[in-house]
């Protein structure tokens, strides 16, 4: 079934007015439906789900191939491929020094637009929200995070910008005034996104901007590399964060019992010695982990230097031991390791309660992940069973083990 048809003499989709060729319901059926679809399904907290970075980084490179290939392809059957990138050559310079100049208009209307959500729903920070993405902002480590973030500035932007400005935008133009067109596609493109709602409100604004510098420049060059700078603004030092976090997790038990060569690098030199086991403690996280710049592998020599220095603090001992164990299980990746770091952790402080049960909630995610199921079982059944003072321990426990009988 053909959507309205209108004709004009201007049959450039780039400017404003009518397209001469008919477009089908099935382009935008097909175009945004599939994706949509995949999406909803996939595009989910990698924590609580437990989604692999090897599901996740194919599933969206399936995604957007499928968006880019899709584009091109109605595009160049529309007819209107010719008109959708300008020449290459000495076109790409230039585009690319217009891309700098719209990026610092973006900048500035974004900085208002962040100013203006921050207000509204009266959170200090938008974008730490319901973050996408949890354990890239965290501190990447591995291979197929790394790759996810080169993925996101380089060969994303050139595939939604085909998609979203080069087809959906072009389609909608067919049908609607340029102004409409505009709105429609941001919208779509923020809810394709799947932020949380002020986040979602600010990558509107960016697809706003994007939009009028590809009708402004009538070409996809210069968006393609504005979308990419603006990725690459918060890729990049992640990608920083991945390398210096890059680990090797233990292959067999025998491995995890022994350090890792970085643990005894230069990595120790880095840590200054604080008055006591509490600040010791305190200037770990702050330095290094979920308050600073989460370098995993120095925030683990910071907790060994807070038993190190004060063995007589078993407070604080067991508390560094603690974050010794979810560094390995939840930002290292090395799930042999953060078992046998948790089993010292029993053993060197087995009169720290809350953590030996929050150490053995770990040890049994742990033991889930490396497949070893009738353990991972027993560390949660443990928690119930020795540490019921620690009430929340016991709920998460408890939860886990329904979660697990249910699958």
């Amino acid at each position: 079934m053909d959507l309205m048809q209108k004709t004009t003499t201007n049959d450039n989709p780039l400017l404003p007015g009518k397209v001469k060729s008919p477009w089908k319901i099935r382009d935008i059926a097909i175009g945004l439906g599939l994706p949509m679809i995949i999406l909803f399904f996939v595009r989910m907290d990698l924590d609580q789900y437990q989604v692999s970075w090897l599901l996740a980084f194919f599933t969206y490179l399936a995604v957007y191939m499928f968006m880019g290939i899709f584009a091109v392809f109605i595009l160049r059957r529309r007819g209107v491929w010719s008109r959708v990138l300008a020449p290459v050559g000495l076109w790409i310079v230039k585009e690319m020094f217009m891309a700098l100049l719209w990026g610092l208009v973006l900048s500035a209307l974004s900085i208002i637009c962040y100013l203006i959500v921050s207000v509204w729903f009266e959170i200090p920070d938008p974008s730490a929200e319901k973050p996408m993405f949890k354990s890239l902002q965290g501190g990447p480590n591995g291979i197929f995070p790394l790759a996810i973030l080169l993925f996101s500035f380089t060969v994303a932007p050139i595939w939604e910008e085909l998609f979203f400005r080069g087809f959906l935008y072009t389609v909608l133009k067919a049908y609607v005034p340029v102004a409409g067109a505009v709105i429609i596609q941001a919208a779509v493109f923020s809810v394709m996104h799947r932020y949380s709602l002020p986040n979602s409100i600010l990558v509107a604004e960016v697809g706003l901007v994007l939009a009028l510098v590809y009708e402004r420049r009538k070409t996809l060059l210069t968006p393609i590399f504005l979308h990419g700078m603006c990725n690459a603004i918060w890729a990049v030092p992640l990608m920083v964060l991945c390398i210096q976090n890059y680990h090797v997790p233990a292959r067999t038990w025998e491995e995890a019992r022994t350090p890792p060569v970085w643990m005894t690098a230069e990595l120790v030199g880095r840590i200054e010695r604080q008055p006591d086991a509490q600040r010791q403690w305190r200037y770990a996280i702050d330095t290094w982990g979920s308050g600073g710049a989460r370098q995993w592998k120095v925030e683990t020599c910071a907790f060994m230097a807070v038993q190190q220095w004060f063995p007589k603090d078993r407070v604080y001992g067991a508390k560094a031991q603690a974050g010794i164990v979810k560094i390995n299980f939840c930002w290292l990746g090395d799930y042999r390791r953060a078992v046998v770091e948790a089993d010292k952790l029993l053993t060197d402080y087995p009169d720290q309660a809350e953590s030996c049960a929050w150490a053995l909630i770990d040890r049994g995610m742990a033991y889930r992940k490396v497949g070893d199921l009738p353990n991972s079982r027993k560390s949660f059944e443990r928690v119930i069973r020795e540490y019921k003072q620690v009430k929340d321990a016991c709920d998460y426990a408890r939860k886990e083990m329904d979660r697990r009988d249910r699958l």
